[in-house]
């Protein structure tokens, strides 16, 4: 993944192009004004997958899960997929 410094003009110029690029190549582009960071382009994808990081970063109780995952793996607790996979499917049979 790279990134591509323009100034408001170039990247107007080149808008369809800049397009493009951040779908296909996933490529950033920071849009510069009197050679002054103010924007950036990236693709919709990449939009998309910042927005649900933010989201998962503001649920508190999951960073909490997940802070405690990080322990049990430096701890080696771990379970092996099958493991994972028989207990859930011990929790799906006792909800019914």
């Amino acid at each position: 993944m790279s990134t591509t410094t323009l100034s408001i003009t170039e990247a107007r110029n080149n808008l369809l192009d800049l397009i493009r690029k951040t779908k296909d190549l996933m490529e950033r582009v920071i849009i510069t004004k009197n050679g002054k960071p103010e924007a950036v382009l990236i693709s919709y994808d990449e939009y998309e997958s910042w927005l649900e990081t933010l989201e998962i970063t503001q649920d508190s109780n999951l960073m909490k899960e997940i802070a405690k995952a990080k322990e049990d793996i430096k701890a080696g607790r771990l379970f092996s997929y099958e493991e994972v996979l028989k207990s859930l499917k011990k929790k799906k049979a006792a909800h019914k």
